[in-house]
């Protein structure tokens, strides 16, 4: 079994909390609870292995399923070819106007206002797919608008192809899911992992990312980039980052090797490892 992130919360809806049905005794409502708590991790349970994605979504699985799991890893495509990088700041994700945002705006906000701050000779890429649904499209032309149109570059819908360059022009990655959401409150609403941050790793960006969801499990902050929380940080990092080359390189090559633990080859050897002991006992 092998846990995303649990996006229901069974234990605060009925049959655990909900007062119906209205004719129900206090005593059969009681029980009916006890009953499917004991249900629900008995079938829970009955799973041999009980994975993880992160640590973040191993805390969330435990609070909300009282599931306790071990952590693996996903696999990431860390393959990108090794190029001449460009002054280029990137985020990928989808343009969602509602549900788990990606809050490309604020990042298009932080970009324009360090341009107006003095910032030359750099631009902004947004990668991303956008549905037909009126909020989504309506969330793209806003991100759209706020951005100088000779200084940024959108890419929609595009092929994975066309991503991956992306990926290896840029020399600073950006991400901020979760940052106008409650962590405790909505934490599905957080990145539970961060596959994106770790191909632009791979790719030699330097990732300036939220430190919220699984992220902080993915950069080592002040070594392979760093985690922010307010978009003053973001802004401040990604300035010394531009300011120091030697620096930027330096995180970039670090970044690289810290992908590595999370590749095609460590995801394999870690799930041998978790399901060796049951491989065993089924063997003969």
């Amino acid at each position: 079994m092998v846990v995303l992130f649990p996006m229901f919360d069974p234990f605060n809806v009925w049959p655990w909390i909900d007062p119906a049905p209205e004719s129900s005794s206090a005593l059969r409502k009681y029980a009916r609870k006890v009953y499917y708590e004991w249900e629900w991790k008995r079938r829970l349970y009955s799973y041999r292995s009980r994975l993880a994605i992160s640590e973040f979504t191993k805390k969330w699985t435990r609070k909300r399923w009282c599931l306790a799991c071990q952590v693996l890893y996903p696999p990431v495509d860390t393959e990108f070819t090794v190029k001449k990088k460009e002054n280029l700041i990137l985020s990928v994700g989808r343009f969602a106007g509602v549900g788990v945002k990606k809050n490309q705006l604020e990042l298009a906000s932080v970009f324009r206002r360090m341009t107006e701050r003095g910032l030359n000779d750099w631009k902004f890429a947004s990668a991303g797919a956008v549905t037909s649904a009126e909020t989504d499209i309506a969330y793209f032309k806003a991100v759209k608008s706020v951005l100088p149109p000779e200084r940024s570059e959108l890419l929609v819908n595009a092929e994975r192809s066309a991503v991956r360059g992306l990926y290896e022009r840029a020399k600073i990655f950006w991400h901020a899911t979760g940052f106008d959401s409650d962590e405790q409150a909505t934490p599905e609403l957080m990145e539970h992992f961060g596959i994106v941050t770790v191909e632009a790793m791979s790719a030699g960006c330097v990732p300036v990312v939220i430190r919220r969801g699984g992220q902080g499990e993915i950069v080592e902050h002040g070594v392979s980039g760093f985690l922010w929380n307010t978009l003053d940080e973001l802004e401040s990092y990604t300035a010394r980052l531009i300011a120091d080359p030697d620096l930027c390189a330096r995180m970039s090559a670090a970044a690289r090797a810290r992908s590595s633990r999370f590749d095609r080859k460590a995801f394999i050897g870690s799930f041998r490892t978790i399901l060796s002991p049951a491989l065993s006992q089924s063997a003969y």
